[in-house]
């Protein structure tokens, strides 16, 4: 993965946007942050991703860090985060499982699945 230097105020849009996301997302399903069993996100940044968790209040462990692995492929990494979580039969049935992709920096999504 190549990275140059730039991208100011990036990384705080990152956790203003999915924060807000994830709270309306929650409050539209009924459920709430304790219910979240993994909140997977797009892989730009390592640390941003570990203060995310930690502004939701979320453990490090309700979420898969590939950085070393697949690198960043877009909005493709909350869905490999879930293959692999699938793969290592780490879902069970009923687990609230948060999708949180962006695009580029001005475009922001946050999807609720339940695993069956």
């Amino acid at each position: 993965m190549f990275r140059r230097e730039g991208g100011e105020g990036l990384g705080e849009a990152f956790i203003t946007n999915f924060t807000a996301l994830t709270e309306q997302v929650l409050t539209a399903v009924g459920r709430g942050l304790a219910d979240v069993a993994y909140l997977l996100v797009t892989h730009g940044n390592r640390n941003t991703q570990v203060k995310l968790l930690d502004t939701l209040g979320l453990p490090h462990e309700r979420s898969v860090f590939n950085y070393e692995v697949e690198g960043h492929l877009g909005g493709a990494d909350p869905l490999l985060a879930l293959e692999d979580l699938e793969r290592a039969g780490r879902l069970e049935s009923g687990d609230l499982v948060l999708l949180a992709t962006a695009g580029s920096g001005f475009t922001w999504g946050v999807t609720a699945l339940q695993v069956v």
